[in-house]
């Protein structure tokens, strides 16, 4: 069974809120799957917003918020790994 491909609409979001909730399931789904612990991911999700917060701006669109999101949280787990292997 694959999953269904949900159509992003080009409307921005409201507020901060609005971003978050749209978005912290499949973010913490995200790296859950990468590091396998219901603890790391919970803080890694977290720090995936607050890096987000301040470079992203509400007026961009829903697809580019969830780009820069996604990409924060490879840089967020990137970081992560890097002092979990000592690399």
């Amino acid at each position: 069974m694959r999953p269904e491909l949900r159509l992003v609409a080009d409307t921005c979001y409201p507020d901060w809120q609005a971003v978050y909730e749209d978005n912290a399931v499949w973010v913490y789904r995200t790296i859950f799957g990468r590091v396998g612990n219901r603890a790391d991911a919970e803080d890694l999700t977290s720090e995936v917003f607050l890096a987000a917060m301040r470079p992203l701006r509400l007026t961009a669109s829903v697809a580019e918020v969830r780009a820069y999101l996604r990409a924060t949280a490879r840089t967020v787990l990137a970081a992560h790994w890097r002092s979990t292997m000592g690399h």
